[in-house]
């Protein structure tokens, strides 16, 4: 058999390390989802206050010919929901980013047993942040190309798949690069280098790469068509969840495709740290 496909066949066999950082992701996205959820449910809260249940035309009303102390007490919460919007909005951010690198820290620190200080890993998260912003850009400015060099050519199902492949396959190169970035990072210790070092690897072994990006792709879109034919099924499901979560019912379509994003993601890494790693 040959040796990629032995691999990536291989790469299916799910030990505790899958576990482990499926468990540790899925922790890190609900945590996340929380903090944002509890400022929006705060925002939300100030909102009805200030509002009292009224309309925009009715609160303009009464503003007009309202008392100067009901003005007053309109700005003065109207101060306080743009304060919480701001300091909140970035405290959030900030537990968010901290939250985020700590869970990077201690999942790569399962897989590779080696202790890094977390205000490393907070700036390598940083740095990464802002290499998708330049990278998003330069993919905006490929799409624009490629809808004014296809959109006279192609019909609009085969335009459609096209343009959703070319994004699928963005994503999963820069989700690679990242993996390849955190392993550098965490065998060597250096948050700038580690940039250097992922391409460094790229180039090493961008025969394997190539390869297992084709069959990530194939496995992807297997996925995306068994999703495809169980949307209706799936979608016509319901579950109840606990009162103390912010959502209240939750389809099994929505319970697939979280299930199927966890487990593409932390498989992929796996499959990735297994590509560079294979002997040759």
């Amino acid at each position: 058999m040959n040796k990629h496909l032995r691999n990536y066949l291989n790469s299916f066999k799910l030990d505790s390390r899958f576990l482990k950082t499926i468990i540790i992701d899925a922790v890190t996205i609900l945590t996340i989802f929380l903090l944002f959820f509890a400022l929006s449910t705060n925002l939300n809260h100030q909102s009805e206050v200030i509002g009292e249940g009224k309309s925009i035309e009715q609160l303009k009303l009464e503003l007009v010919t309202g008392t100067e102390e009901h003005a007053q007490q309109f700005l003065e919460r109207t101060k306080s929901i743009i304060f919480t919007m701001l300091f909140g909005g970035l405290a959030v951010l900030l537990a968010s980013l901290l939250t985020f690198s700590y869970s990077r820290k201690y999942l790569w620190e399962k897989l590779f047993k080696k202790k890094i200080k977390l205000r490393s890993w907070v700036l390598l998260v940083v740095m990464l942040t802002c290499f998708l912003a330049f990278y998003f850009l330069f993919f905006l400015v490929l799409k624009i190309i490629f809808n004014i060099l296809t959109a006279a050519l192609l019909s609009d199902n085969i335009y459609l798949l096209v343009s959703k492949l070319i994004t699928f396959i963005f994503l999963i190169t820069y989700t690679i690069y990242t993996f390849l970035t955190f392993y550098s990072f965490q065998h060597h210790h250096q948050v700038w280098p580690a940039f250097s070092q992922a391409f460094q690897l790229v180039k090493k072994y961008k025969s394997r790469l190539w390869k297992m990006l084709l069959l990530v792709l194939v496995t992807a879109i297997l996925f995306s068509v068994l999703l495809l034919f169980s949307t209706k099924f799936l979608s016509s499901y319901s579950f109840v969840l606990p009162f103390i979560l912010p959502i209240q019912t939750i389809s099994l379509l929505t319970i697939f495709q979280l299930a199927f994003f966890f487990l593409f993601i932390n498989w992929l890494r796996l499959y990735t740290l297994r590509t560079i790693s294979a002997k040759k």
